[in-house]
């Protein structure tokens, strides 16, 4: 699990949307929270180019704070946080932007590896009103 969270990390950092969705079974389903749940790897790639389509730095920190398996399914929950910071690319009004939550992924051992099939995330930031 912290194998999974830390090329995550490294891959959403860099914007590599071909290694990032490696973490997730073919038939897997992204579900945040106030977007429809988008379902498949394809579906995945283009939501998460969606979210890094803006020109700039973008950060994510993932802390797993529980983890079980059993054979060869396995569930993990903790926190995220995520940040976007403008750079001299991004249009001039671009602002920063931060977020955190909490997540529940669902995994299944698939040819050895561990890949998600179901990833939940739900911000606890305040919605807008």
């Amino acid at each position: 699990m912290e194998q999974i969270g830390a090329n995550l990390t490294k891959w959403w950092e860099a914007g590599q949307l071909d290694s990032l969705v490696t973490l997730y079974a073919p038939d897997a389903r992204v579900m945040n929270g106030g977007a429809p749940t988008v379902q498949g790897r394809d579906a995945i790639k283009a939501l998460f180019a969606k979210q890094l389509s803006m020109p700039g730095e973008y950060r994510i920190g993932v802390v797993v704070e529980a983890a079980s398996a059993n054979g060869p399914i396995a569930i993990a929950r903790g926190t995220y946080r995520t940040g976007f910071t403008p750079n001299a690319s991004s249009p001039k009004d671009a602002k920063a932007s931060q977020n955190e939550g909490t997540f529940l992924v669902h995994l299944h051992k698939i040819d050895g590896k561990w890949l998600m099939v179901d990833d939940l995330g739900n911000s606890t930031k305040p919605m807008a009103m």
